[in-house]
């Protein structure tokens, strides 16, 4: 069975974290499983996002490794599809 945005958010709320807050998640899409997320990795990254909201902000890292010249709009992330 997949998981959903309800629920991801609840776990990350279910750790303490409150609308308002500053969150910094590295995460793996991966190891959500074979099922993953229902709305896939987009699903995951709405989630992180609403769980800091409303007024809070969430960080993602999106290192490129010095592969390609930093371009906040434009330059990939080497670091996964939630990310992205």
């Amino acid at each position: 069975m997949s998981v959903t945005h309800d629920e991801i958010v609840a776990a990350i709320r279910g750790i303490g974290v409150r609308a308002g807050d500053l969150l910094i998640a590295h995460s793996s899409y991966k190891s959500f499983g074979a099922d993953g997320v229902q709305g896939g990795p987009i699903t995951v990254a709405r989630a992180i996002v609403d769980a800091v909201s409303p007024g809070g902000s969430a960080f993602v890292p999106t290192f490129n490794y010095g592969n390609d010249i930093y371009d906040p709009l434009a330059a990939p992330s080497y670091d996964g599809v939630i990310t992205e």
